[in-house]
């Protein structure tokens, strides 16, 4: 358990251990892994939630910075694990974080579980009618082209937009008109969103003073 500089959480847990699967060439874990020679084995470490019962009310934990945790290679009883430690707590929010939502269909969460579902601008996923009793979100992040399949933002509760971070070689420069159209149009349907910090130069924000942030 570590505090954070993510802008929309306080605290990060890692219970997944190794290299992640997905081949997002963007991805800064594994960057991490290859330089400083982490042991890259994927593996369930339940030391990650050590002194989470000491965290302040209404806290926020992102599970699962540095993998996947829904990915298809992760085991049922790892998730089930995660999911019963986040119920131990309801005083928290845990949130996670996929990009293979699909798989959040297998299980069942309690309320204090926030559900999201990572995309580069592309969106393909329906919602499951019984997660209706969870916050569910949007991370677009590195934002990589316009907001698309707009019909998959109902029954969606927030939405994050970001840059791609750090000085990767072929790094997607953000669009300002890509962040502004869908400022616009997640105005327009009522939908939270949250701008990072590091979406350089997209200031339209201000234009929309009732934007609420979850």
């Amino acid at each position: 358990m570590q505090k954070t500089k993510i802008e929309w959480c306080d605290y990060v847990a890692n219970p997944v251990k190794g290299i992640c699967q997905h081949q997002c060439p963007y991805c800064y874990a594994k960057r991490l892994y290859q330089r400083f020679k982490w042991d890259p084995e994927v593996r369930f470490d339940d030391s990650a939630f050590d002194g989470v019962e000491k965290l302040k009310p209404g806290s926020k934990i992102f599970i699962g910075s540095t993998h996947d945790i829904f990915g298809e290679w992760i085991p049922d009883e790892w998730i089930i694990s995660i999911i019963m430690k986040a119920g131990r707590y309801p005083q928290l929010t845990f949130i996670f974080l996929t990009k293979n939502p699909k798989r959040y269909s297998n299980f069942m969460f309690h309320p204090n579980i926030w559900l999201g579902y990572s995309t580069t601008g592309p969106l393909y996923h329906e919602w499951d009618y019984k997660h209706k009793g969870n916050i569910k979100f949007i991370s677009i992040e590195p934002m990589m082209g316009e907001l698309v399949n707009t019909s998959y933002l109902h029954d969606t509760n927030w939405v994050i937009i970001g840059a791609e971070s750090g000085n990767r070689k072929g790094k997607v420069r953000l669009d300002k008109r890509w962040v502004l159209n869908a400022m616009e149009l997640l105005y327009d349907e009522d939908i939270p969103f949250f701008i990072k910090n590091n979406a350089d130069g997209c200031k339209g924000i201000q234009d929309y003073p009732e934007v609420m942030r979850i």
